[in-house]
Formats: structure tokens, C-alpha cells, sequence
């Protein structure tokens, strides 16, 4: 062998020569900054250790959530969590506007409360003692009861035009106690029969008095049929 044969492999062993003696500089300079950041690392972890911050804890519980996050069943909860955004925002909204919405209604409230304290209404005692007579009610209540509230609520007492009336009756017999009227003979009666006040009372009790009649003989009809079945 020639030796022009080995200038090729001269050069080549130079050139590898100068790349390592290149690296070898770079990393000479590496060393230094990658010592100074091992010591501020250490220095950050020693004051967190100083604060009560365990660092390799934190560390460890931060993979361990990773894991936990990245498991398939939690993936899966997080992406149909991602699907119910649209929904979640309107929640939060209501959510958001819920103060003033109870804020508006305790307002409405103390308007009501206000304006029954202007009537006189004691509203205080009036809840405790309406709590107090659902109390005692609810205590006593059973199915026969029940059955009779509910024949109650639907045979038509409760029509505002009955209330309107039984609410005039009441307001009637008030007035009536507090006149102390004095006792009246047959005659009295008589004379009162010219009165149109008394002639309307009386038109009306008439009538009450045959539609009571009718569904007297409505509901003797149907016991009476009840008993020969």
C-alpha cells in the first residue's frame, strides 16, 4: 500500500479527531450550567422542605393522579363530561343568577309581610299557630278523613261564589250578634216579611231548601240501590 493510499483515511481520522475534540469542549461547557442548575434545584427543593413542601411526595402523588387520569374509565367520564359543557354552562348561569332570583322573592315576601302588618295581620303568630293546627291535623287524620276532605274539595264548597256567600253569612251573623236583636213573636215574623232584605234571605234559603231536597232523595235513591246489589 501507496502512501497516497492512506491520505484518505488520514484526513478521516482528523476529522473525527476534530469532532471529538469539538464535543468534548461543548460539553466541557455544558458541565458548569448543568452544575448550576442541580444547585438551584436542590436549592428550591431544600426551601420547599423548609416550608413544609415535600417536593418527591409532590412529585409522586402528581403521577399517581396522572395515572388515575389517564386510566380508560376516566377518560371515557371526562369525555362525556366534555359532551355536557353546553349544559354545565346553563347550570352555572342559573346558578350565577340564583341569588338575585331569592333575592326578588324575599323582597316579594316582605311586601306581602308588610302589607298584611297594615291590616292588622299578626303574621308571626299567624304561621306559628297555622303551623302548630297542621301539626295537630296531620295527627289526627286518617283514611276516613281523607275520604271526607277529598268529598269536600269536590262537592262545590270551595266555588268562589259559595265562599263569596258563606263570606257574607258570616259577616251577617256578625252583625246580627252585635245588634242584640230582641225576640220577636209571630207576628213580628209577619211584619218582617215586608222587609225585601228579608223577602231575598228567605227566596234564597226556599231555594237552598229544595235543591237540598233533591240531593237528599238523589242520595237515599243511590243507598237504597247500593243495598238491594
Amino acid at each position: 500500500m501507496q502512501a497516497a493510499d492512506l491520505d484518505p483515511l488520514v484526513a478521516r481520522l482528523e476529522r473525527a479527531t476534530a469532532a471529538i475534540e469539538s464535543l468534548t469542549a461543548q460539553a466541557a461547557q455544558v458541565t458548569p450550567a448543568l452544575a448550576v442548575v442541580a444547585d438551584s434545584a436542590d436549592e428550591f427543593v431544600a426551601r420547599a422542605d423548609a416550608r413544609g413542601v415535600h417536593v418527591d411526595a409532590r412529585l409522586h402523588d402528581a403521577v399517581h393522579l396522572l395515572e388515575r387520569l389517564t386510566a380508560p374509565d376516566t377518560m371515557r367520564a371526562l369525555n362525556t363530561l366534555m359532551d355536557r359543557l353546553p349544559q354545565l354552562e346553563q347550570l352555572l348561569t342559573l346558578v350565577d343568577q340564583a341569588p338575585g332570583f331569592v333575592a326578588m322573592g324575599v323582597d316579594s315576601m316582605d311586601d306581602v309581610v308588610r302589607d298584611l302588618q297594615a291590616r292588622g295581620v299578626d303574621v308571626e303568630a299567624g304561621l306559628l299557630n297555622g303551623a302548630s293546627a297542621a301539626l295537630r291535623f296531620g295527627a289526627h287524620i286518617g283514611p276516613a278523613q281523607v275520604d271526607a276532605i277529598e268529598t269536600v274539595l269536590t262537592s262545590g264548597v270551595l266555588e268562589p261564589k259559595v265562599v263569596s256567600l258563606i263570606g257574607r253569612m258570616g259577616a251577617s251573623l256578625a252583625n246580627a250578634a252585635e245588634a242584640a236583636p230582641e225576640p220577636v213573636g209571630l207576628g213580628g215574623a209577619l211584619r218582617a216579611l215586608r222587609d225585601p232584605h228579608v223577602k231575598q234571605a228567605l227566596g234564597l234559603l226556599l231555594t237552598f231548601a229544595a235543591e237540598f231536597g233533591r240531593q237528599l232523595d238523589t242520595t237515599a235513591h243511590g243507598t237504597r240501590g247500593r243495598a238491594r246489589s
